[in-house]
């Protein structure tokens, strides 16, 4: 897929990190094409609910609309279960879903690796 535009392609997963409490999953998607991260929020599971929450939010984040609604691709490593729920979330903002899990974490690796080393 050649990108062209931002927001274009976007990859959208979570980095589960080791708390006090257990884990925390902070969610986060990254534009391709500018390799912007949005951080999305944190959720004590990486469940259907908590996923497609986050998934809403970015698709109400200002910074993520476009004007005139220009189609998007969302890859991500979440949801293989409940993929129909995701598409269903993003359809509005003309958004496909592909679930890629290899290409999402190894396109966010970076971030992913530099989030781990600050908490």
């Amino acid at each position: 897929m050649e990108v062209t535009y931002p927001r274009q392609l976007v990859y959208f997963t979570y980095l589960a990190t080791p708390v006090q409490e257990g884990t925390a999953y902070i969610f986060f998607a990254m534009d391709h094409y500018s390799e912007f991260v949005f951080q999305l929020g944190v959720e004590p599971n990486n469940s259907e609910e908590a996923t497609l929450r986050q998934l809403k939010k970015l698709m109400k984040n200002k910074g993520f609309k476009t004007s005139p609604k220009k189609p998007f691709t969302l890859m991500t490593s979440c949801g293989k279960d409940f993929k129909d729920k995701m598409q269903a979330a993003i359809r509005p903002y003309n958004g496909n879903l592909i679930i890629d899990i290899e290409t999402t974490l190894e396109k966010t690796h970076d971030f992913a690796g530099y989030l781990t080393s600050k908490y």
